[in-house]
């Protein structure tokens, strides 16, 4: 039989079983990542208890929490040969890096509900830090949806959503995506509190969802399609956020935490949206502190911090372009000011897609 099936699995971390707190990640790493590598192994034995899985070529795994390195490459291939593994940041489309056209179904697995929702396990969306909520085409959206509507960019289903109670009571009882194949992870009961059911008991769910979703006619699953032009709003947190945000050029003002870029897109956007400003951010220092020396009366406050946010877009209103200002304006000026004290001779500041914005 020739091979010709490509599953997408994009692997987030705040909806696993086990996990209830970010300091986890950081003070329990070998239980941290052995919960997530548990729910992996669940999905790839239901793939290969399916019908399917003599016809399935490749099961791409994309790394989709922090910086994308939670995943051991050699205990996913000792999996299954099939598994390749997007690792690392930053890159393109985040949480989907590397789908296209090409797959014939996705699977989103440890993800959790978008920020606001009632008694779910870490909720939040994109840039966290910065951002409290956002819309698209003046709809709320969280992780799965977004990945989703990119995902039917390239006109690809997502089948199965593997995560906590918040999230299957937006997607399911919320009707956010009612059709999609759900398994819970861990009843939330606060924002960092849950139950986790029987371990047995999500091994088997998990593999039987998986099973039904392959089983099924994948082609018959609906797309998560938005309409274009797409308009792009959110909601930050602060006010004083948005002031600046306010600033920059096709930005609307609608509330005194709201604001809403007013140019249309088309559907390649989604296919942009989810750069990974956290990584830009951590990597712009880096840039600065090893490579270069600047002279800080130099740099005119203002026209800086936008010219960094546009010309690190190339110049193209984007949600990054938001989120990259308001993380310099709140987090990434405060380092500089405490370490530009100590440095003398500034000529030029170059990182990425960012060219010759301060000079002497």
């Amino acid at each position: 039989m020739k091979k010709t099936m490509k599953i997408f699995i994009s692997v987030d971390m705040e909806g696993m079983a086990g996990i209830t707190s970010p300091t986890q990640e950081r003070e329990e790493v070998p239980s941290f990542r052995r919960a997530l590598h548990n729910q992996v192994r669940w999905i790839i034995q239901g793939i290969q208890a399916s019908s399917k899985n003599q016809e399935i070529e490749e099961i791409t795994i994309a790394d989709s929490h922090g910086s994308g390195t939670n995943l051991s490459y050699d205990e996913l291939s000792q999996m299954d040969e099939r598994i390749s593994l997007v690792s690392g940041s930053p890159r393109r489309q985040y949480m989907m890096s590397c789908l296209d056209e090409t797959y014939d179904v996705v699977f989103l697995a440890g993800y959790h509900a978008g920020p606001g929702e009632s008694l779910a396990n870490m909720d939040h969306s994109f840039y966290g830090k910065v951002v409290s909520r956002l819309k698209i085409n003046g709809i709320y959206m969280n992780e799965s949806t977004t990945n989703a509507a990119l995902a039917a960019s390239y006109h690809v289903p997502v089948g199965l959503v593997i995560g906590d109670s918040g999230l299957r009571k937006q997607l399911i009882e919320q009707k956010m995506m009612p059709w999609v194949k759900f398994v819970t992870t861990k009843e939330a009961l606060s924002r960092y509190a849950a139950k986790f059911p029987p371990q047995k008991k999500l091994r088997e769910e998990t593999m039987r969802a998986v099973k039904e979703v392959l089983d099924s006619d994948l082609k018959s699953i609906p797309l998560y399609e938005i309409q274009t032009p797409i308009t792009l709003g959110f909601e930050l947190k602060s006010t004083g956020m948005a002031d600046v945000v306010a600033q920059i050029p096709y930005m609307k003002r609608l509330s005194g935490t709201e604001v809403q870029i007013c140019k249309n897109w088309n559907v390649q956007f989604l296919q942009s949206l989810h750069l990974p400003v956290h990584q830009i951010k951590t990597n712009f220092i880096l840039y600065i502190f090893r490579r270069i020396k600047i002279k800080w009366e130099n740099i005119i406050l203002t026209k800086s911090l936008t010219a960094m946010a546009l010309l690190a877009t190339n110049g193209n209103i984007t949600f990054l372009t938001v989120c990259f200002l308001c993380g310099l304006q709140t987090w990434i000026l405060q380092l500089l000011q405490k370490y530009v004290k100590q440095c003398k001779n500034v000529s030029i500041i170059q990182f990425m897609d960012i060219h010759t914005i301060v000079k002497n």
